[in-house]
């Protein structure tokens, strides 16, 4: 009777030995490690998917400590970065307490609803390309679709993306940006600031540019705008041909006046308020040189010489 109290005894003690071991001894991995978890995802299969992932001793270990601690019906679904060994208990808090990892992103200023995409798809996993496109074109979001750094949760969509970026364009234009618009409607400002933003660099040049842009239209005067033709046709060089300047197309600065029919980049702030905030003078014609320098004339003559001087 005693011999089976001390086997049953040792047994207890073997269990709860080998229960320490697993719950509180970490395994040890290499390197950084990311471990999802899916929605719906049952404490059984989370397991076993981390005892593949090598990252505990035994997927028992887990579930038992998960059935045990409460916690295993609240376990997050989300991407957990696992940089050093953690021991099976560190694990389940670390899935209960859902302390996900994002992904930063940068969106560039002057980046176009196609340049954006193509960024995102190359850096977000499972990332839609063309659900992205479909959803800005849907609801004619180019120019919106703020250029800042993002820290985006790997289980977001598409959708949650650009309502991230939506939400921090809405947060930049405040109030008194909005009343000094005057009889300018949001729509014309960013579409002239996604010309500004593609034609200079320098906050001073953008508001005299944008003078002499909202000059032109009040005079009636063709933008010409060569950043409105490499909108259309898609090329990364700002040069443009004469034949170029003549393509059929509503965001044709030269063939058409006024504004185009839409934002031709998503702007920064600083464009944005360059439209907002225009800067008078005489200059009517501007340039880039090749090194970004912007020429300012005031004469059709002073720009042709200009253009001899610096373009060719």
């Amino acid at each position: 009777m005693h011999f089976i109290k001390y086997i049953f005894f040792f047994l207890i003690l073997i269990i709860s030995i080998s229960l320490l071991f697993g719950f509180y001894s970490s395994k040890e991995h290499n390197g950084d490690v990311l471990f999802v978890v899916l929605p719906g995802e049952g404490v059984k299969n989370i397991g076993l998917k981390l005892y593949q992932e090598d990252l505990i001793w035994h997927h028992y270990f887990f579930n038992i400590c998960a059935f045990v601690s409460g916690k295993g019906s609240q376990l997050k679904a989300g991407h957990y970065l696992i940089k050093d060994p953690v021991t099976v208990v560190d694990m389940v808090n670390l899935l209960y307490s859902g302390n996900v990892v994002d992904q930063k992103i940068t969106i560039i200023e002057g980046w176009n609803k196609n340049d954006i995409a193509g960024y995102l798809s190359q850096t977000i996993d499972n990332f839609d390309k063309d659900n992205f496109l479909s959803l800005v074109n849907s609801q004619n979001l180019e120019g919106y679709l703020f250029p800042d750094t993002y820290n985006i949760p790997y289980s977001y969509s598409e959708k949650e993306i650009i309502k991230i970026m939506i939400d921090n364009f809405n947060s930049k234009i405040t109030e008194e940006m909005r009343s000094d618009m005057a009889d300018k409607s949001l729509f014309e400002i960013i579409t002239m600031a996604s010309i500004i933003e593609k034609e200079v660099r320098s906050s001073e040049d953008m508001a005299l540019v944008s003078g002499i842009l909202w000059k032109r239209i009040e005079y009636g005067t063709p933008l010409q705008s060569c950043a409105t033709i490499v909108y259309i046709t898609g090329k990364k060089s700002v040069q443009v041909s004469t034949e170029e300047t003549k393509i059929e197309s509503p965001y044709n600065t030269y063939i058409n006046r006024g504004l185009p029919i839409g934002p031709i980049s998503n702007p920064g702030l600083n464009s944005i308020k360059a439209a907002i905030y225009p800067k008078d003078s005489e200059y009517f014609f501007y340039l880039s040189k090749p090194d970004g320098e912007t020429v300012f004339s005031k004469t059709f003559d002073e720009h042709i010489q200009a253009k001899n001087k610096y373009l060719k």
